[in-house]
């Protein structure tokens, strides 16, 4: 499946992939931009026996086993259900099992990801196989968080930025998917995603717009109300939005907050809609204090990011109590 903000990239890489085949394929690109639908593209379109400038013709023997996911030549390697991680016997287990010849005297296409989730041990098993290359093999690997691979993963690998180019099509697509939201409230869950429609869909499903209320609410009721911080309301409201979602939403209201003191237009701000709240805020609380907040938000997203068994709600109410 070709989303509309990737038709470009499509194109692009089906041109490539024509002229010259890599032994490797990196799509890479924001949290939810679409590049594991992407590589499964690309995985059917070389498997096709009647492939197009479009993709798979959808209708052949190699599509329909594609389809069935019975296709002998086509591998996907992903985390297995309830890990986030691409372990090392995994890797070692699925490449050592590859015969030395395809199924249909053809190509073989194994679709790696997210990249991000294999460990030290099991990138060394990749990077073991990168290096002795074999013409039957492509690999089609997508990361959303390309700067945790190893360089030399990424050097062995034809780079493939994947990326919204036409917001408006982003847009009239979540829209589309989201008929309750408006077009103003999906710009704010674009925002809040990092520009990725997919994950921005998860957002709705997450009520993340519930969420920014809910975020603002407890900053407005600290610093304009200053009613008392209730620890058992945090941390009830964190378990309800774990995994960092409530801190990317935190992050972004500072964020807007920082942006009216220096002047910026509403327009430009990513919480638009809520601007009466906002300049409530705004009177209540000094620029320096607004950006040591966003500073030690900062800090605690990256401490998520590169450590587990984090206590979310004790560090939420951590930044609370130092506004």
């Amino acid at each position: 499946m070709i989303f509309p903000w990737l038709a470009s990239t499509w194109r692009q890489l089906h041109q490539s992939l024509e002229t010259r085949r890599p032994q490797a394929v990196l799509l890479s690109g924001v949290n939810g931009v679409g590049q594991r639908e992407l590589a499964a593209h690309v995985g059917g379109w070389l498997l096709c026996d009647h492939p197009s400038p479009q993709g798979a013709c959808g209708q052949c023997v190699g599509c329909t086993w594609v389809a069935a996911g019975t296709h002998p030549d086509y591998w996907v390697i992903e985390p297995e259900e309830g890990s986030r991680t691409i372990k090392v016997d995994t890797i070692r287990s699925r490449l050592a099992d590859a015969p030395q010849t395809t199924h249909r005297s053809g190509l073989r296409v194994i679709v790696m990801g997210p990249m991000e989730a294999l460990n030290v041990a099991a990138s060394n098993a990749l990077l073991k196989t990168l290096e002795e290359p074999t013409e039957s093999t492509l690999f089609v690997l997508w990361t959303a968080a390309f700067a945790r691979l190893l360089p030399t993963i990424i050097s062995r690998c034809q780079r493939v930025r994947c990326a919204v180019t036409d917001e408006s099509a982003a847009l009239a697509w979540l829209v589309s998917e989201v008929p309750q939201l408006s077009a103003l409230e999906a710009r704010v869950l674009l925002c809040l995603a990092d520009g990725g429609p997919l994950a921005a869909q998860e957002w709705y499903a997450a009520k993340g717009l519930a969420l920014r209320g809910e975020c603002m609410r407890q900053l407005r009721d600290l610093l304009v109300s200053r009613s008392w911080l209730d620890s058992q309301v945090c941390e009830e409201w964190v378990a309800s939005h774990k995994g960092g979602r409530w801190l990317l939403v935190w992050i972004s209201v500072l964020v807007d907050i920082e942006r009216a003191y220096c002047g910026v237009p509403a327009a430009y701000w990513t919480h638009r809609d809520c601007e009466p709240q906002l300049r409530q805020i705004v009177g209540a609380w000094s620029v320096d204090r607004v950006r040591q907040a966003l500073s030690r938000a900062l800090e605690a997203r990256r401490v998520l990011g590169v450590s587990s068994g984090i206590n979310e709600s004790l560090l939420w109410e951590s930044l609370l109590n130092q506004l």
